[in-house]
Order: C-alpha cells, then sequence, then structure tokens
C-alpha cells in the first residue's frame, strides 16, 4: 500500500468524508506496520493482518464499486489490532 496511490486517490475524489475515510484507514495500517515484532507466536498473526488491511484498503482504491470501496476502506479504518492473549 503506498502513499503516493492514496494521493492518487484523494485527488480524484470530491467527497471529503471519504477522503478522511481514506486518510484514517491508511493511518491505521502504518501504525500496524510499525508494532515491533518479537519473538511471539502473535507475530505471525500481526503479519497476516498487516498483510490483509494493506490488501483490503488498496482494492478499496483501485475499486470502481463505491459500495466495495466504503466497506473495504471501513473495515481497515475500524479495525482493531490482535490483542496479548
Amino acid at each position: 500500500m503506498s502513499e503516493q496511490l492514496l494521493e492518487e486517490f484523494n485527488a480524484k475524489s470530491v467527497n471529503e468524508s471519504v477522503k478522511k475515510l481514506n486518510n484514517d484507514a491508511f493511518v491505521r495500517l502504518q501504525k500496524l506496520k510499525n508494532i515491533p515484532f518479537k519473538e511471539l507466536p502473535r507475530d505471525t498473526r500481526y503479519s497476516q493482518q498487516s498483510k490483509v488491511l494493506s490488501s483490503a484498503l488498496e482494492y478499496s482504491l483501485l475499486t470502481e464499486v463505491r459500495k466495495e470501496q466504503f466497506e473495504y476502506t471501513r473495515f481497515v479504518s475500524s479495525y482493531e489490532a490482535v490483542s496479548d492473549i
């Protein structure tokens, strides 16, 4: 997921709420990527989450279907990372 793709999408979008949702999703994804991984079993889960969220956000920016854009972006922007259980 690149910042350039997000900027290109936001440049084409006129809806401010969509821009905000995409920016929030991007920030959340960056925070997840910055979690320091240790030698714990949960590392695999964090890595998998990061890949899923990155793919979901990228798809939301590339798809032409508005409903899919919203659903994927909302999924990423409201996602909570796995906790230490």
